[in-house]
């Protein structure tokens, strides 16, 4: 049996965002499925912002390594303090550990402000075409709606893209090249255990 399309009607901003960005069915109508509106998000707002998505992106490929540096060092503490119980290097993984530390919380600093000033902007320019569909309205289309209706769609619709936006970029962004970066630190230092949980973990997951 055929699975219907994922819908996003139990979410009535999305049908409202549909709107107002033009995201269109194949009949020509306002399309609220989530890719649809999604993509055209993205597609309308990126190049203004591609300095800003690229100045993130660099941020998160250094939180990516910073997260992979701490994974990489630990076999090294491990073995040099805890086994061969060698003092001496104490020091120098306890600075190399807040080095890596400072770096990652910059660059997780760095990146939220980056994403917060592209989902504003989305925001605000969601609200003003916002605005200005309701302007082109016809008095009818008032008169059985109350005010708190628009100013809820304006404030709360306009936000919850905004979220839509930061979200995926933080996922396909941060969370990707962290796994990459770990999964890269995982084949670097034991290729043969590597290739072993490859293997076996798909089978048990399933």
């Amino acid at each position: 049996m055929k699975k219907p399309a994922r819908s996003t009607r139990q979410f009535p901003w999305f049908s409202w965002v549909a709107g107002i960005v033009g995201a269109k069915g194949r009949k020509g109508e306002p399309d609220d499925n989530a890719f649809v509106v999604v993509r055209r998000l993205f597609r309308e707002n990126f190049r203004q912002h591609v300095p800003t998505y690229l100045f993130a992106l660099l941020c998160m490929a250094l939180a990516a390594a910073s997260t992979a540096g701490t994974a990489w060092m630990m076999r090294d503490i491990i073995n040099d303090i805890f086994v061969s119980r060698n003092s001496s290097v104490i020091l120098g993984f306890a600075l190399a550990i807040v080095a890596i530390s400072a770096i990652r919380g910059a660059s997780t600093y760095f990146y939220t402000v980056a994403l917060a000033r592209i989902g504003n902007s989305v925001t605000a320019g969601l609200q003003q075409q916002m605005i200005r569909k309701l302007l082109s309205m016809r008095v009818e289309f008032f008169s059985n709606k109350h005010t708190s209706q628009f100013v809820t769609r304006i404030s709360q619709n306009a936000q919850a893209a905004q979220t839509v936006v930061v979200t995926l970029s933080t996922t396909l962004g941060r969370d990707l090249m962290t796994v990459i970066a770990l999964v890269a630190v995982m084949i670097a230092q034991d290729p043969l255990l590597s290739l072993i949980a490859f293997s076996v973990s798909p089978p048990a997951l399933l």
